[in-house]
């Protein structure tokens, strides 16, 4: 990269919207642009920063196929080469650029979650000694906490995926072999169960990265709703507990009601796609064991 062209990604930042790859260029450019401020921009550990910041945008810029895709390899690589950057050039900086950074650091020896792996260092003692190697173990920390949690997300939304191609599948084979009436059931099931996507993502809007977790949430409640009309139907159709059968027009109530009910059974995992993508569920600095999503 040349310096003019170094430059005009300083001048110009990236904006920090959009999925993975436009974050990464976004904290690359923040990278590069603290870069410029340290005393000796030609030693080996500003090229070191140099290159692994290139090598992050290159990842970013890479195309993703399935495997990378299901993985998250290709936006590990990405976050490592970044993280890679961000503790050398605290090892650069001088003593003027850390000192303005010190509240942050103070916040990460202070944070209290967990038991931290590597026995952070505390406030007072960063503050008086400006250890740069303990502030490099927090950001370490911080990093590897944040791997973790885009290591939850991902895992969600591949079993949230999984089930849906499963339920998917099953309504796909029941086409080939239920009756017109019960064809509408599922229909309308799987509809009523398309309304209820709003619910995980009329909150997306301000929520960390999710991967696209919260958009796999709510396209299970589709197949989720048309299986859960179809087998309730199934089993109404002479009645339960007092109720009407299901047969013609109760029978496509039922289908609709059944589809919004699924609500009950998916509500687990919008709680759990919710918490993950929250600023509660955010790792917490110092520590790699960020805490458990809640299950009810």
């Amino acid at each position: 990269m040349s310096e003019q062209e170094r430059q005009q990604n300083r001048i110009a930042l990236p904006q920090l919207t959009g999925g993975w790859r436009a974050r990464v260029r976004y904290q690359a450019g923040r990278i590069e642009a603290d870069l410029y401020t340290v005393n000796n921009p030609e030693s080996r550990l500003a090229v070191r920063v140099q290159a692994s910041v290139d090598r992050a945008r290159a990842a970013s810029g890479r195309r993703a196929g399935a495997f990378e895709w299901f993985s998250g390899s290709l936006e590990e690589e990405a976050y490592g080469h970044l993280e890679t950057a961000r503790e050398t050039l605290v090892m650069l900086e001088d003593d003027d650029s850390v000192r303005a950074q010190m509240s942050s650091f103070a916040s990460l020896a202070g944070a209290s979650y967990g038991s931290p792996p590597s026995d952070p260092p505390t406030a007072g003692e960063i503050r008086a000694n400006l250890d740069r190697s303990a502030m490099r173990r927090l950001l370490r920390d911080q990093d590897a906490a944040a791997a973790e949690r885009r290591a939850a997300i991902r895992e969600l939304r591949n079993r949230v995926l999984g089930i849906t191609f499963l339920l998917t599948l099953g309504l796909l084979i029941a086409t080939l072999v239920v009756s017109p009436v019960f064809l509408r059931v599922m229909g309308l099931g799987a509809l009523a169960g398309l309304l209820t996507a709003v619910v995980p993502l009329s909150r997306a809007p301000g929520r960390h990265e999710s991967d696209g977790l919260l958009g796999a949430v709510a396209l299970l409640k589709i197949p989720a709703g048309g299986v859960t009309a179809l087998l309730g139907v199934v089993l109404l159709r002479k009645g339960l507990g007092g109720l009407q059968p299901a047969r013609d027009g109760i029978a496509l109530f039922y289908a609709v009601l059944l589809g919004l009910l699924q609500q009950a059974l998916t509500g687990h995992v919008d709680r759990q796609a919710l918490y993950l993508t929250s600023d509660e569920a955010s790792p917490a600095p110092a520590t790699t064991h960020p805490p458990v999503p809640p299950t009810g």
